[in-house]
């Protein structure tokens, strides 16, 4: 749930960077397995 409470809104916003790292990293692997293919 999204609410007015600063906690909540915080956490979120950490979840939202951790997915984002996960993604960049996943993406640099990728291209990093592709370019010593």
């Amino acid at each position: 749930m999204f609410g007015t409470d600063p906690r909540e809104k915080e956490e979120s916003m950490l979840w939202f960077q951790l997915s984002r790292s996960k993604e960049t990293l996943s993406l640099l692997f990728v291209f990093y397995f592709l370019f010593y293919l």
